[in-house]
């Protein structure tokens, strides 16, 4: 049977693993931000397009992580309370 602690623990593997996420999509964000730039700079302003959408959706996706991490911080604290009652 799992402890409290186990739990906690569990948790802040959650909380890692979503702050290395960010890093990981802040890459690819950055990727797009910098191919966009090229591509307009080539006058293919369509596909240009296409990729700062992209990019905007990453932008979408890091403020979703940053919710999640939040969010498993919450639960990190409930867990933590639990061990005073």
């Amino acid at each position: 049977m799992a402890s409290i602690d186990d739990l906690v623990a569990s948790i802040d593997g959650d909380v890692a693993a979503g702050n290395g996420l960010a890093g990981q999509v802040e890459a690819s964000r950055a990727m797009a931000e910098q191919l966009t730039g090229v591509l307009m700079g080539l006058a293919v302003e369509g596909v240009a397009a296409q990729v700062d959408l992209c990019r905007r959706e990453l932008e979408a996706a890091l403020g979703l992580q940053q919710a999640l991490v939040a969010k498993l911080e919450e639960a990190r604290a409930a867990a933590e309370l639990a061990r005073t009652i």
